[in-house]
């Protein structure tokens, strides 16, 4: 058995295992573009891969692809120190070799390169029991923060319980900027030095420096992120919001999504919560996905309520899902850094929905 990453030149190979191996018409067996700003472009790519390859493992027995992997290579923020990190996707093997050790042996490629962390996100039940056979931890559902702009026309977009989102007030902005103002442009210096001088050092999760967020959202091939900046009068950076609007399929309407929220403290937390309402004022809903209660506390201050264990609205929109309607997720930290963390509880944690592929198009 090989396994190994894809090259460049075996582009047309992977697409056609992704479709034939994963999903029929998956966007990532069509798509060149997406494969290469995801597996070719993300910012710690060049530590483990090769000029000429791709973050993207295969399984070969006798010239036979039998199992993928996907790894996006990141640099991970542990309290401010810089280290290597991995997000997994599309990890199967072809159903007569799953009793080879060839997902392991997939898995295993990863861990060799000496990850602090690795996270799946957006994995189905199966995958969990798996992960938890390893000791990874495992949430059942990552934490979502909803902002109802609409009722009515959420009602009767989607087929929800009523009394649910009952619980749910329409979202209220109050937006008093004093001495803070927004902004759109994002300087690189100045949001490095913000960062890790000050918010890298409170939290632990994949580095949100500008090389990451220039690659995942300024420079993404298809979708359009608002990105949010709140600073003082002087120019201080004082924190950052980044979200986009989602069309639902077969229909006019939108919802928010929003995948950034970072904040130096509750004044400036409550002014980028109060610019994405005004952002999304056109939209039925906005939702966040977020690890850490203490980052959504802004957004809670303009209504947005966390959903309880039972989900209140779908997640999937392209098309409206409602068979899947929460995200479930898996954590892998090495040793040294678990026995000094509690992932499920720390509220240092910052992984978002902004992290692994899962806001890409479908």
């Amino acid at each position: 058995m090989q396994i190994s990453f894809f090259k460049e030149s075996n582009i047309d190979e992977l697409k056609l295992a992704i479709n034939d191996i994963w999903a029929k018409n998956h966007i990532l067996s069509k798509e060149d573009r997406l494969i290469e700003h995801m597996f070719k472009k993300s910012p710690a790519h060049n530590k483990i891969c090769g000029k000429n390859e791709v973050s993207f493992l295969g399984a070969w027995d006798n010239g036979k692809i039998i199992g993928l992997l996907g790894v996006l290579f990141l640099e991970v923020n542990v309290r401010g120190e810089k280290e290597l990190g991995a997000c997994l996707t599309n990890w199967i093997v072809i159903p007569e070799y799953r009793n080879t050790g060839a997902g392991m042996a997939l898995l295993d490629k990863v861990i060799e390169s000496n990850p602090s962390m690795i996270l799946s996100l957006g994995i189905n039940r199966s995958v969990a029991k798996l992960y938890q056979l390893m000791k990874w931890k495992v949430f059942q559902n990552v934490p979502r923060w909803i902002g109802l702009v609409d009722r009515n026309k959420t009602l009767e977009m989607f087929n929800v319980n009523a009394e649910a989102l009952k619980l749910f007030n329409e979202i209220t902005s109050n937006n008093k900027e004093g001495n803070i103002r927004i902004s759109n442009k994002l300087d690189k210096d100045k949001w490095n030095d913000f960062y890790w001088n000050g918010i890298a050092k409170k939290t632990l999760g994949f580095a949100r420096d500008f090389d990451f967020l220039n690659w995942r959202y300024l420079d993404h091939p298809y979708f359009n992120y608002e990105i949010i900046i709140c600073e003082s009068i002087i120019g201080q950076y004082l924190g950052l919001a980044v979200v986009r609007k989602e069309k639902i399929e077969s229909s006019n309407l939108t919802v928010g999504r929003i995948v950034e929220f970072i904040a130096e403290d509750q004044v400036a937390s409550i002014l980028l919560a109060n610019k994405i309402a005004e952002f999304c004022s056109d939209v039925l809903f906005i939702d966040f996905y977020c690890f850490s209660a203490e980052t959504a506390k802004g957004l809670e201050s303009i209504g947005f309520k966390k959903e309880m264990k039972q989900p209140v609205l779908p997640t999937n929109f392209q098309p409206v899902d409602y068979k899947v309607n929460n995200m479930m997720a898996s954590v892998y930290l090495k040793p040294s850094l678990l026995n000094n963390v509690d992932i499920l509880c720390d509220q240092a944690w910052y992984v978002t929905k902004g992290d692994s592929d899962q806001d890409r198009p479908n």
